[in-house]
């Protein structure tokens, strides 16, 4: 029986054995939340009572240990790599705009277009609150009462390109990113950060 609220795809040969039924609105749904959640991770900033440890895995923990990154059309390498490489990031801001998903028959996975803003902190400190001048490792908690300020650039353009398991609509926080391809696509000429 065909529900006429959900949508069919057939990998190009009709066979009930090959049909896949998705619902569309809730798969819509289920995939906006996790992107959002993804790119939160990136934008979450650090505080001394996490462990560093737990502070790096958490930044976008879906990327599957051997998936391929690319920021800015340089190549990173996997997982760990990568969140080693964004901890030396400044302070984010993301704000996804826009979201285009397709399945990729056959494979069990969807390939997922986003665009957005994203501006970056531009007070001279990374995501552990050190300076470009000295690496002193963790940073201390600022001291005296003073709270460290953020000063927030311009938007730039984003666009992300990933791949993911199907599966991420039913175990959203397993590994389940096959690659992350993130590149700025519009820089104002007034930002200070360098990507």
């Amino acid at each position: 029986m065909v529900d006429p609220g959900m949508s069919y795809c057939t990998d190009f040969a009709p066979s009930p054995a090959r049909m896949v039924l998705t619902n569309t609105v809730l798969t819509g749904t289920q995939l906006e939340k996790l992107i959002k959640d993804l790119f939160l991770s990136l934008d979450r900033a650090y505080t001394p009572s996490t462990p560093l440890d737990a502070y790096c895995a958490s930044i976008f923990p879906q990327l599957k240990q051997t998936s391929p990154v690319i920021l800015n059309g340089n190549p990173i390498g996997g997982k760990s790599a990568f969140q080693q490489h964004w901890l030396k990031f400044p302070l984010t801001q993301h704000s996804v705009t826009s979201l285009d998903y397709h399945v990729i028959p056959g494979t069990n996975t969807l390939i997922v277009n986003v665009s957005g803003k994203v501006r970056f902190d531009e007070s001279g400190k990374t995501k552990l609150g050190e300076t470009a001048d000295v690496d002193v490792g963790i940073p201390a908690a600022p001291t005296g009462g003073l709270s460290v300020r953020n000063i927030w650039g311009s938007w730039l353009g984003f666009n992300a390109n990933l791949i993911l398991d199907e599966s991420c609509l039913n175990v959203p926080n397993a590994e389940n990113v096959n690659s992350l391809n993130w590149k700025v696509v519009y820089k104002p000429e007034d930002v200070a950060v360098v990507v």
